[in-house]
């Protein structure tokens, strides 16, 4: 198994403050499990405020070879709303 740890930083660049911030970070390996390393939907981060930023760190062992995707999203009430996603690819060590 390989101990991976994810920083994510969530940075406020409107000029305006956001409330109700609920992010969720998941994993998929490819042919493989699937699972959420991260979730605070139950008690979202109350305000972040214009030029704000929110970090979130995620440990997790990944058992299998092969690609993995991570997904991390963040939902926030603002001026308008939003829905924010953004996804990167890594490979486990000994993919191929």
């Amino acid at each position: 198994a390989e101990t991976c740890v994810f920083y994510f930083t969530l940075s406020n660049q409107g000029g305006t403050p956001v409330s109700q911030l609920s992010i969720k970070v998941e994993c998929a390996v490819e042919g493989g499990s699937k699972g959420v390393l991260y979730d605070n939907a139950a008690s979202p981060l109350p305000r972040l405020p214009a030029s704000g930023r929110h970090d979130v760190i995620v440990t997790t062992d990944i058992k299998e070879q092969g690609q993995v995707e991570l997904v991390a999203s963040a939902v926030f009430t603002g001026g308008l709303g939003c829905y924010v996603v953004s996804s990167m690819r890594l490979c486990v060590a000994g993919c191929v």
